[in-house]
Order: structure tokens, then C-alpha cells, then sequence
């Protein structure tokens, strides 16, 4: 996908519809993972709570790679792992930091 294309598919505002475990699909989302994100075409986005515990991270397309990586205080945090105008899909690997059995979790959004 071209940047461009990315952008106008991205920068937008998205609700967190469920996320998912494996093949257990959690529509009942933990209070930790109810948020919103708004991607901003400037390689922004902004994280956004109901308790008002917002942040902020950066935002990257590796063209060669067809990846986009979400990083928040330095670290990358997430990583896109399918869009369409309709669906955004995030895989979030904690890797050893997890809680038991959230190691591998995706989050699944629809636009605003």
C-alpha cells in the first residue's frame, strides 16, 4: 500500500469494538483495553481513555516491510496488523511482561 493510501485509511478516529485471545474473542473489553485511538496524518496518534488517561505515541510505515509500528515513550508498543476503510486490527505482543495468557492479544476497531 502507498503511504498516501495508508494515510487516508489510518488518520481518523477508532473505537475499540473487542479484542481477542487465540480463537476466544472477548467482546466484554477489560477496563485496561477501553480505548480510543485517533491517528494524525503528522506520524501522531493520541490514546484516548474514558478515566481521561490519555497519551500519546508516534506512528511509523515501513514501506518495505508493509508494516505500521505504534511506539509510545520509545518503545514500540503494537504493531497493525490488517486495515481497511472499515477495520483496524492490532496485535499487542507483551511478550515475557504479560499477564498469564495475555502474551499475544489483538484488538479489534472500527472507525469513529
Amino acid at each position: 500500500m502507498k503511504p498516501s493510501k495508508l494515510e487516508s485509511i489510518l488518520c481518523k478516529q477508532w473505537t475499540i469494538e473487542f479484542a481477542k485471545m487465540g480463537n476466544i474473542e472477548l467482546t466484554e473489553v477489560p477496563n485496561t483495553l477501553d480505548f480510543n485511538l485517533k491517528f494524525n496524518p503528522d506520524g501522531t496518534y493520541e490514546v484516548k481513555s474514558p478515566n481521561d488517561d490519555n497519551s500519546s505515541g508516534t506512528w511509523t510505515y515501513d514501506v518495505e516491510r508493509r508494516t505500521v509500528e505504534l511506539e509510545a515513550a520509545g518503545n514500540v508498543k503494537f504493531m497493525i496488523k490488517s486495515i481497511t476503510k472499515d477495520n483496524l486490527i492490532i496485535n499487542l505482543d507483551l511478550g515475557e511482561d504479560a499477564p498469564p495468557g495475555l502474551s499475544n492479544l489483538e484488538l479489534h476497531f472500527k472507525p469513529s
